[in-house]
């Protein structure tokens, strides 16, 4: 019988995020729902709710999270779609999430 290592908050909110992120990529992430995101991170539904409650929080969550990690495909999407938060970001790393997309 296979045994599941509960995560603490900090690793299983890490591991959903980088479980989103291919499929931000591939659709975009104003596109990906809440069961594509459990199905990638291979946990329920409701646990995606727990931890961030419905799909504009986690949506505001995912973007925080990429501008602390860096992501640039990430947060170009943010900036294109308008997103205060992506707009908030440092206009240093704003600049290169947008050229990350000319050398792409």
């Amino acid at each position: 019988m296979e045994t599941r290592r509960r995560l603490n908050k900090f690793w299983r909110q890490r591991n959903i995020f980088e479980s989103a992120a291919p499929l931000a990529y591939a659709r975009g992430y104003q596109q990906i729902t809440q069961q594509d995101i459990a199905v990638a991170a291979n946990v329920s539904a409701s646990l995606i709710h727990h931890h961030f409650g419905d799909m504009d929080d986690f949506r505001n969550a995912f973007m925080r999270w990429a501008i602390e990690v860096g992501n640039l495909q990430i947060l170009a999407q943010g900036v294109a779609l308008r997103d205060p938060i992506a707009l908030a970001a440092d206009p240093m790393l704003i600049t290169r999430a947008l050229a990350s997309l000319i050398h792409a």
